[in-house]
């Protein structure tokens, strides 16, 4: 019975084939058929020589034998031997540096932070909608409400209530809310309230009024800031202007003063600003940012040095105001009426991906390179059923805040972000 010996992908069916051929480790897999082998070709005497060889001849000696046998000098089967050694010593040394560069893979995977993205694989799947409203986003979590009541949440997932009903009751009078050197804080009237965890919170001193004899109420607080040193807080009080008498000319105006202290806890010293505000309704837009002090007015953009003598934007400041950027969330652009707005800008930048909306569609893109606020073309990455209008990234999830657009109803949403296949 005959059969084929495979030696480098050829065919070998005679001891010539085997001669020019050799290789030991051939022959060793076939030590226990090679008679057979030898036999089936007709090689009758070397078959018996082979049956004949000791049993328990190590692999060493019977090649020494079979050599003997078959006519392999022994020149061929030194060098078979070398080239052997030197064979298996290199499939060892590719080993270790392939188990070396896997090790240093697997490291690398490892060490890759969970936030890391790779916009070309992103899905972001919208996996839970609740009714809530966004009072206050920063890093550590987020401030929401609902009809029934008032949340913290530091996941997104996970909803812890704040009972505090002096923030129950008052939610829609917020004037400013942010987080600042790791405090929460908000100002509602002529109140600060902070908290550290957004769950328990507390009063500042009171903001003492600026005095003067014709102020009718009590300050209200517009908005706070920090500029490395000291808290301020931009505040007003009505102040009225003008004469008494029997047909008075007086009239309330809004005048504005600066409260600053080093600790949000007090105390606070108060000075006046210029009255370059005064009469204005000031919103809750009150940023700082390299150095300078802007505010959101019903007439476009203040900016100051000093936070005490402000000068009202115009159309000569455009160019250093227009897309200038607060923060990652907030933006200094130009409105409709050829006046400067801050406003919130809806989108969320996390490592090289920017995230914005339109409507209701999600789009992403690639920020460009030592380039921050410049990004290159967006694709769409998820759509859902109400037009978002806030968006932030937070613990590897995408926290989205809209509106349905015939029902007003406000939406909370997570997207669940993955990098597909």
């Amino acid at each position: 019975m005959s059969f084929i010996i495979e030696i480098n992908g050829k065919d070998i069916t005679s001891l010539e084939d085997i001669r020019e051929n050799f290789d030991i480790d051939v022959l060793l897999s076939h030590r226990d058929n090679f008679d057979v082998w030898l036999a089936g070709w007709d090689y009758e005497d070397e078959a018996a020589q082979v049956r004949d060889l000791p049993p328990d001849l190590s692999d060493d000696d019977w090649l020494k034998k079979i050599c003997k046998i078959i006519g392999v000098p022994s020149a061929t089967l030194t060098a078979a031997k070398r080239k052997r050694t030197s064979d298996a010593k290199k499939a060892e040394k590719e080993k270790v540096v392939a188990e070396k560069k896997e090790k240093r893979s697997l490291q690398k995977r490892k060490n890759v932070k969970k936030d890391e993205i790779d916009l070309n694989n992103l899905e972001i799947s919208i996996i839970e909608q609740k009714r809530k409203t966004l009072l206050l986003f920063s890093e550590k979590g987020f401030i929401s409400y609902d009809s029934d009541g008032i949340y913290f949440s530091k996941d997104g997932q996970n909803f812890l209530p704040i009972d505090d009903d002096s923030l129950r009751w008052t939610i829609g009078a917020w004037r400013d809310r942010k987080e600042l050197n790791g405090y929460f804080v908000f100002l509602h009237g002529g109140d600060l309230f902070i908290s550290t965890d957004g769950v328990k919170w507390e009063k500042s001193e009171a903001i003492p009024d600026y005095y003067h004899s014709n102020f009718r109420n009590s300050a209200v607080l517009h908005g706070i800031v920090f500029n490395g040193e000291e808290y301020l807080i931009l505040c007003s009080q009505d102040l009225k202007d003008g004469e008494d008498g029997w047909f008075s000319k007086a009239k309330w105006k809004e005048m504005h003063f600066i409260a600053k202290s080093k600790s949000l806890y007090g105390p606070w010293q108060t000075e006046a600003t210029s009255r370059s505000l005064d009469g204005k309704c000031v919103d809750s837009s009150l940023l700082y940012h390299n150095g300078k002090y802007f505010l959101d007015t019903n007439r476009g953009v203040f900016y100051s040095g000093d936070a005490y003598n402000w000068i009202e934007s115009s159309e000569y400041d455009k160019n250093w105001l227009d897309n200038l950027y607060m923060s990652e969330r907030e933006v200094a652009t130009w409105g409709r009426t050829s006046t400067c707005n801050i406003e919130f800008l809806p989108q969320a930048i996390k490592n090289n991906i920017v995230l914005r909306s339109e409507d209701n569609i999600l789009k992403a893109a690639i920020v460009k390179k030592n380039k921050p606020y410049e990004f290159g073309d967006f694709k769409v990455i998820a759509e859902c059923d109400f037009n978002i209008y806030k968006l932030y990234w937070l613990n590897n999830k995408v926290l989205l805040f809209g509106i349905r657009r015939y029902t007003h109803e406000e939406i909370y949403a997570i997207g669940e972000i993955s990098n597909g296949r």
